[in-house]
């Protein structure tokens, strides 16, 4: 989890690289439907109930853990980078950045929830 956020080959490097604080993080997918042998997977080119979600867990700071966070941005696929998200809570959380601008997107409200 600390060579995805820091170093130079890690896949969410450029989301962590300038912060003032290590954070240890893993991001990942979840296939929402399986594909044909012949098909390749198009975010902008499938329904967004169809995307694929996208995952990341983080902790912070890496030497003496006192937050961690898990994310799951539902349908995804196509969206903003989870990277992008995690690094502004954790700034907020760790440096009380009440500044943080997050998507301006409404989050979509799941079978279940009060409207």
């Amino acid at each position: 989890m600390y060579g995805v956020a820091n170093r130079g080959n890690g896949t969410a490097h450029k989301y962590f690289a300038s912060a003032p604080y290590k954070i240890a993080a893993k991001s990942g997918t979840a296939q929402v439907f399986g594909l044909k042998a012949n098909e390749t997977y198009n975010a902008h080119r499938i329904s967004e109930r169809l995307r694929d979600h996208k995952l990341m867990t983080a902790f912070a700071p890496y030497n003496n853990p006192q937050v961690a966070v898990a994310m799951i941005l539902e349908n995804g696929g196509a969206g903003p980078a989870v990277g992008t998200i995690m690094r502004q809570i954790l700034d907020h959380i760790m440096l009380g950045d009440n500044n943080t601008t997050l998507p301006s997107e409404n989050p979509a409200v799941t079978a279940g929830e009060d409207q």
